[in-house]
């Protein structure tokens, strides 16, 4: 089983919104938007204290 390469695109920030006790809603708005099913996964490249980290998440909704 091969698995595809990463592909990686620019995200901005929209909104978050704190659902539940420590659970946030971050919703993205990408330079390329790309559709993801809800239950997929996405990777987050994120930068911690300025060294780089890769985050997944779970997509609950996607938009058009």
């Amino acid at each position: 089983m091969t698995s595809e390469p990463r592909r990686w695109t620019k995200a901005t920030v929209a909104a978050v919104e704190e659902v539940a006790h420590g659970i946030r809603r971050v919703q993205l708005t990408l330079a390329e938007p790309v559709r993801a099913d809800p239950g997929a996964h996405v990777d987050v490249e994120v930068s911690i204290r300025g060294r780089p980290d890769i985050r997944s998440y779970s997509v609950v909704e996607s938009g058009p």
